[in-house]
């Protein structure tokens, strides 16, 4: 038999003091136990299978304690679960993808991985009628107010974007097939009344939607898990013939944009969010930052696993962006490697409540 001790025990801080705790299975110990010096040695050994009997012999001698209280010790982590054996179910199913993981260096994205899979959710087959759900997100409500569906920046200059604004677009089917179809010379972004029509159509509200409990929320153009939208839109608008170059915030709110930040920002741009010297192979005119505010899919979905929308959230909305861009004979270009913590403070987000996630280059 091989045992092991659990996957990515860590300490959790629970009132004055500390839990020993297993994510995925929501079990958890004092940790004062770790005052125990034969147990932090055992736990220390065992971060990967080890042949019981084998393990036990090297244990006792290595503690200076005959076999049978190696064994005692081991069974007794056993049956409290800070040792665990092939005969549990849920690691038969782990099976080698730890290597596998840890070959590639993602062993922190298989700890993620593996435990939001073994965490309990709520199974909404059994619940067709959603009534345990409404009940959770009614006591929910009843202790804490739900996140604004806007986020608004005050005393920054605000310049309107046009409502309804036509332009001249490539047919659908030349939008959505590999022809490149008819250029418009690049003529997309060059214009205030470019850029409202772009704006509206990646990330506009276009209704309003009353979603039962909690209220209001937000219709755009992409679909977002529960009209959540958590995805927020900054533009470093690097060449336009009538806006001052500048970082911008894109209010949803009044459909406009809000300057931040004075400057045209190029070499910022270049070196911390395209990065690549090479990349794009055309001159950018705006290149939109997207982050999200996780908190507005955190509120509704209490599932763990449930971060993984914010992703899709983006996925949607590039490429929205990149269709639009083709309707325009704008070239675009979409990216996920961004130096994250730098644009975060150059945006004047913290990182963690709301994080830059992905970007597109527009021009």
């Amino acid at each position: 038999m091989r045992i092991r001790r659990p996957l990515g025990l860590n300490l959790l801080h629970k009132g004055n003091g500390f839990d020993f705790y297993e994510p995925g299975s929501r079990r958890g110990w004092d940790a004062q136990a770790l005052g125990q010096h034969y147990l932090v040695v055992l736990l220390a050994n065992c971060d990967g299978w080890k042949d019981r009997s084998v393990f036990s012999e090297e244990f006792s001698m290595q503690q200076r304690m005959d076999r049978e209280t190696a064994e005692n010790a081991i069974d007794y982590l056993i049956e409290k679960g800070m040792l665990v054996t092939e005969e549990d179910a849920s690691y038969a199913y782990l099976g080698d993808s730890e290597q596998v993981f840890s070959n590639h260096l993602w062993h922190e994205p298989l700890m993620f991985h593996w435990h939001t899979n073994r965490y309990p959710k709520l199974d909404y087959f059994n619940d067709p009628r959603d009534e345990k759900d409404q009940a959770m997100m009614r006591q929910y409500l009843s202790t804490e107010a739900p996140p604004p569906n806007y986020k608004d920046y005050h005393n920054c200059v605000e310049i309107s974007l046009g409502k309804g604004v036509c332009r001249e677009q490539r047919p659908l089917s030349e939008v959505m097939g590999d022809d490149p179809g008819t250029s418009f010379d690049g003529m997309g972004l060059n214009t205030l009344d470019d850029l409202s029509w772009f704006m509206y159509l990646a990330f506009g509200q276009t209704r309003i939607r009353d979603m039962q409990l909690t209220g209001q929320h937000v219709a755009k153009t992409s679909p977002s898990g529960g009209s959540r939208h958590p995805t927020e839109t900054y533009v470093f608008v690097l060449s336009n013939d009538e806006l001052e170059p500048g970082l911008y915030h894109y209010s949803v709110r009044n459909h406009s944009l809000k300057l931040l930040a004075v400057g045209e920002h190029r070499a910022f741009v270049q070196n911390n969010i395209i990065i690549h010297a090479d990349r794009p192979d055309f001159e950018p005119a705006a290149v939109f930052v997207y982050s999200s505010i996780f908190e507005r899919s955190m509120h509704r979905y209490r599932d763990s696993r449930s971060y993984r929308v914010v992703h899709n959230d983006i996925g949607h909305l590039m490429q929205t962006v990149a269709y639009l861009a083709k309707a325009r004979g704008c070239r675009s270009y979409g990216g996920y490697s961004l130096k994250d913590s730098l644009v975060d403070k150059f945006i004047g987000i913290d990182g963690i409540l709301e994080s830059s996630m992905a970007y597109t280059v527009g021009g």
